[in-house]
This record gives C-alpha cells, structure tokens and sequence, in this order.
C-alpha cells in the first residue's frame, strides 16, 4: 500500500513539474473573409452554434512558429486553449476567438487520433509551422457565459465589431493535459490597423 502511493506520488511529482513548454509565435498576416470562404482557410465546423447563427465575416490572425505543437498533441493528447481580449481592457470576456487554435488549416482537436510520427518529430523540430486562429468580426448577441468560466460580475459576453470598432487585440494559447500545461505561448498582439486594412483589402478585391 504504501509503495503503491510512493509510486502514484512519485508519478505526480513527474507530471507536475517541467512540462511547460514556451511557444513563441510571430505574427504574420491578418486576413478576412466573408462565411462562405473560410474553410478556404481553416477546416472549421460551419454547423457549430457560433458559425451557424453567425452573419458576419471572419478574421483569420495567421502566426508562425519553430515548434511542431502536432507532436504535443499526439505525444500527450493535449487539448489547447486560445485566451483572447482586447489589449486595454483584459477584464471585459468576449466572444471573439470561440474555436480551437488551427495548424496549416487543420483544428488542432482533430489531431488527438493521431499518432506520434518519429520521423516527423526528428526532422521538424526547428522548421517554422504556420498556425491560424479565427475571430469573430463582430458579436452581438446575448450569450450567456458558463458560470465557470464567469470573472467578476460579467454574465454575459461582451457585444464587440472589429469593422466599425476596431481594437489592439491580444492573444495566448497554451496546451493542456488534465492538471498539466504542456505548453503555454508568449502573448500575441494584433493591432487595430491590421484588421482595417484586412477589411479594406477584402472590400477591394470583391468591388473590383
């Protein structure tokens, strides 16, 4: 008995400590896209509530990184967790990046019946990945935030649109196992002019 609880507190102690790994992501580029074309970018559930009953566009933050979080993923079944906000009010939840952080075009959560890839894991340890996550443009719906995850007094999310209002948005994704985080990113920040100047771009290919 007490052998077996050495063994489970040693295996504990393992778990716990040194795991986190640091994820420096770059940002890249800021696209968006009306509903009916971003699974030209990601391969996102179009049947999900947040999709589905979505009017809007989508803005496509792409980012680039030396660390293969596939191999995370397979290795440990990790699910991954994106904590976006606006840059100047941190305390005001949103609903503005609601899906799974994607890895050239794939959501990371359909990667968990993979399995680890050596060759891969060898070979691609530094070699830059590309990842995308997808923001809402705009939210204005009552939805009400699970008590759970509730900060403060705040019930519901806040009603945000990047097109008429747009703000420095920032972003950290981090990986989990169980109690384990496996790994945690640096915070990205998105300026406000990347989103306008996305827009202006999409308004101009469609006007032309």
């Amino acid at each position: 008995m007490v052998r077996t609880m050495k063994i489970r507190l040693i295996l504990c102690i393992l778990l716990v400590s040194g795991c986190s790994k640091p994820v420096s992501f770059q940002l890249d580029d800021v696209t968006w896209v009306p509903k009916h074309r971003v699974r030209d970018f990601v391969n996102i559930d179009l049947s999900l509530p947040k999709v589905r009953d979505h009017t809007g566009g989508f803005y496509i933050v792409r980012m680039s990184a030396p660390l293969d979080l596939a191999v995370l993923v397979e290795r440990y079944a990790s699910t991954n967790h994106t904590d976006s906000y606006f840059c100047e009010t941190p305390q005001i939840q949103l609903m503005l990046a609601p899906f799974r952080l994607y890895q050239d075009g794939v959501a990371m959560s359909d990667m968990y019946h993979l399995k680890p890839d050596a060759n891969r894991i060898a070979s691609d340890r530094d070699v830059p990945h590309s990842y995308q996550i997808v923001l809402l443009d705009s939210w204005q719906s009552n939805w009400a935030i699970p008590t759970s995850m509730q900060t403060g007094n705040q019930k519901f999310y806040s009603k945000h649109d990047l097109q008429r209002e747009p703000k420095d948005v920032c972003f950290q994704v981090s990986g989990n196992n169980l109690l384990v985080t496996r790994y945690r990113s640096n915070v990205i920040r998105v300026p406000a002019e990347m989103f306008t100047a996305a827009f202006s771009r999409a308004k101009g290919v469609r006007n032309n």
